[in-house]
């Protein structure tokens, strides 16, 4: 078994009587098994979305709304130890009517999707816009982050809003 890292690979052939042939090109291999979580982390509407009375209420007259979600500290674990997004990881904005224990349905498409940047990082947030108009009504969200590699993490906690367009 391998530890996370890069690995420089080639391959060479043995015939039957034990002679080793010339090895192959690198191949480049990356192991990473990090996942990421967003367990604890708020998502919530960005100050250009938010239209309520407050900026705690969650209403929104957009139907384009975006978001912020915190992605300070420590998001993912490697190794079994905690450790901050990196540049080109992804975060989705999901409808939580569309995971099963925390986990997008098969076919889910994601509200919202972008990938974080070094600014991000720095930051500690990344904003992301809805692609599909949101209808009247309320609506509860989750983020989720996936690792260069793939994992995906767990989600964040719950966050409701409401679409008022006629506020």
């Amino acid at each position: 078994s391998l530890a996370d890292g890069v690995y420089s690979l080639k391959a060479v052939l043995m015939d039957a009587a034990g002679n080793i042939g010339t090895a192959g090109s690198a191949l480049s291999v990356t192991i990473d098994t990090t996942a990421a979580s967003l367990s604890g982390k708020t998502l919530d509407l960005a100050t250009v979305s938010d239209s309520g009375t407050s900026s705690t209420d969650n209403i929104t007259n957009q139907t384009l709304p975006t978001w912020d979600v915190d992605i300070s500290g420590n998001a993912v674990l490697v190794n079994g130890n905690p450790a901050p997004l990196q540049a080109n990881d992804i975060v989705y904005i999901y409808n939580k009517a569309d995971l099963t224990g925390g986990v997008p349905n098969a076919g889910a498409t994601p509200i919202a999707t972008a990938t974080v940047s070094g600014t991000d990082v720095t930051a500690g947030k990344i904003t992301l816009t809805a692609t599909s108009a949101f209808t009247q009504g309320t609506s509860t969200l989750v983020a989720i982050a996936k690792t260069q590699a793939g994992s995906l993490g767990s989600a964040s906690p719950d966050f409701t809003m409401t679409v008022d367009t006629t506020a």
